[in-house]
């Protein structure tokens, strides 16, 4: 079992993005996105995911969870990334989606292009109140 390491980071105060290679095996490997995805984080995240690519990387998941601000730059270059995925037949995912992301994507019309998983729902709390009232 092979394991890449990559740790880059870039900006200043306020803008900083890191990427991370939490690890790779068999073709497949997970990726850590954290702060803002920006013009400047969208150029990093790219360059890593070529990277990934031509390491013989097909199926590759960032969670992005941590980004904390993005911009369209920044949903461009998912963009430009998972079309280059799907052209070697390959899948980019993306893990951990959160509400301000999100939102961007869908401003982009890119909510239902890429592929996504949000952060788990909240309990409906609710549901489980009306079912302990039914029962009483």
């Amino acid at each position: 079992m092979a394991i890449a390491v990559a740790d880059v980071s870039r900006g200043g105060p306020g803008d900083l993005f890191t990427l991370k290679v939490v690890d790779s095996e068999a073709g497949s490997s997970r990726l850590r996105a954290d702060g803002v995805l920006d013009w400047r984080g969208g150029e990093m995240l790219e360059a890593l995911l070529i990277a990934q690519q031509e390491s013989g990387m097909h199926y590759v998941r960032v969670d992005v969870s941590g980004v904390s601000a993005a911009d369209r730059a920044g949903a461009a270059a998912l963009l430009n990334a998972h079309e280059r995925f799907l052209a070697a037949r390959g899948t980019l995912m993306l893990i951990g989606v959160g509400p301000q992301l999100r939102g961007v994507l869908a401003a982009a019309e890119l909510d239902r292009v890429l592929l996504t998983v949000g952060p788990p729902a909240p309990p409906d709390r609710s549901a489980s109140r009306r079912t302990e009232l039914a029962a009483s």
